[in-house]
């Protein structure tokens, strides 16, 4: 499952690579900082995948996959909602 959730994860940064590429004419050097730190990751995350040990079952694989490929923006989400719940949101959102 190792090597499905590490190529998941390069997936997401690989579809943030092209993301930045499409940014590139609104703001140039925010497309190009996300163009940049998101290829060297996906790169880094493609070759820790091929490093890692085979996956047992194909469904693994998938499974793994998917949970790369969305835990960034999980986790994301997640600590929005917990600072949009939290008793202290008002200081956090409204500075």
């Amino acid at each position: 499952m190792k090597r499905g959730f590490l190529s998941g994860l390069g997936s997401y940064f690989c579809s943030k690579f092209l993301a930045g590429l499409l940014g590139f004419p609104k703001n140039w050097i925010i497309g190009a900082i996300i163009v940049v730190v998101s290829a060297s990751l996906a790169v880094l995350t493609f070759l820790a995948a091929y490093r890692a040990v085979p996956n047992r079952s194909w469904a693994h694989a998938v499974i793994g996959g998917l949970i790369g490929y969305l835990i960034i923006d999980t986790v994301i989400l997640s600590v929005y909602f917990l600072l949009l719940l939290s008793p202290y949101s008002w200081l956090v959102l409204y500075k």
